[in-house]
């Protein structure tokens, strides 16, 4: 028989050295940033994200403009230059230095194109609404 008189058998204790335990740690991590990553992700391509993001940024260069130029008080229509040389030819005087990425903002009695990465206002111009044919009464 046993010579073990407490009665109580051996445990086998088992070490983790270190180096698996940071290695468990890491997986852990990672796979824990990729979720997180994954998720916000998903979140962030949602039109209704997508939607907030605009809107938002819309906001800030409404600001950063009416912090140069006197602006009416109400919201204007915002439009991105894709292609200045197209606009130069429909008006060469206002878009004249004009660049890809500038912003044109347009209300009822102005456009204004401001260059966002630069901070500064490009060009201002009256808006003129020509009369159509509709809106003319004999």
């Amino acid at each position: 028989m046993d010579n073990d008189t407490s009665g109580n058998t051996p445990k086998s204790t088992r070490k983790i050295s270190a180096s698996t335990l940071i290695t468990w740690a890491l997986i852990v991590l990672l796979a824990g940033g990729a979720a997180f990553f994954f998720i916000e992700n998903r979140s962030l391509k949602s039109p209704e994200a997508q939607l907030e993001l605009a809107e938002a940024k819309n906001q800030k260069i409404v600001e950063d403009v009416r912090a140069i130029i006197l602006v009416p008080e109400e919201d204007p229509t915002i439009a991105t230059v894709v292609d200045p040389d197209k606009l130069r030819e429909q008006n060469a005087v206002f878009y004249e230095n004009a660049a890809a990425d500038d912003v044109l903002l347009i209300y009822p009695d102005k456009a204004i194109i401001y260059r966002e990465r630069e901070g500064r206002i490009i060009n201002v111009a009256p808006v003129t609404i020509a009369p159509t044919e509709e809106g003319i009464k004999e």
